[in-house]
């Protein structure tokens, strides 16, 4: 199935002994939310193009307590692969579907072809490469010189976005802003307390988005 090929531009132009290596390649398949596509210590072997849905890579801690890196939607290239891929390494993160998502994986000697001969997948790769970079240097500044009440108003601020409810469970905003879930519960408890939130089950409803920019932009008091 060539499908999938075709709904990236990044992969428009290709020489036809290319497109052809990656029609015969392997088919699409789909996950399940909660499955684990790799952890830490595994292999790589594929690089993995996320046709559809979302998946989180998160770093995990000397506690065990999981980080949020980034999360891939379709078309996203995912850079812990790519740095697998090209310094011939493990993972040293994990990826979990977060929805049904859609993927193909790519043989590491048809990456690297491509990387060679392909301009247009090679300039993806490289431009995604230094945008998740920046991405993450800024969410490592923001745990280590930002309040847990900043990170947690600006967090909710990105999920509410365009609207006022954010799907989300204490856990895993918790693991998004890099602490623990009885601190974010806590944090939260304050803002309902306040009248910024109000809190139900897996869903956070955004009734002043206004104080929350003013928490996120270190103008609030720490609870």
């Amino acid at each position: 199935m060539s499908d999938w090929i075709d709904q990236f531009e990044w992969l428009e132009g290709l020489e036809p002994h290319l497109r052809t290596a990656l029609v015969r390649g392997e088919a699409p398949f789909t996950v399940e939310a909660g499955t684990v596509l790799f952890q830490p210590g595994d292999g790589c072997t594929h690089y993995i193009v996320l046709c559809a849905g979302v998946v989180r890579v998160d770093v995990m801690g000397p506690q065990g307590k999981e980080t949020l890196l980034y999360r891939l939607e379709s078309g996203d290239s995912c850079v812990v692969t790519t740095a697998a891929l090209l310094g011939k390494t493990q993972y040293f993160a994990s990826a979990r579907a977060e929805t049904s998502a859609r993927i193909v994986r790519i043989t590491d000697s048809l990456f690297q072809e491509l990387l060679e001969k392909a301009a247009s997948f090679r300039n993806h790769i490289f431009a995604s490469q230094g945008r998740r970079i920046i991405e993450i240097a800024a969410a490592v500044g923001a745990i280590v010189n930002e309040r847990i009440d900043q990170r947690l108003a600006h967090r909710l601020l990105q999920l509410g976005q365009p609207g006022i409810l954010v799907h989300a469970t204490h856990e895993t905003l918790a693991r998004d802003i890099g602490t623990a879930r009885e601190v974010v519960s806590r944090n939260l408890a304050h803002f309902a307390k306040q009248g910024w939130v109000e809190l139900g089950r897996g869903v956070v409803s955004l009734k002043n988005k206004g104080a929350l920019r003013k928490i996120a932009s270190d103008t609030a008091a720490t609870p």
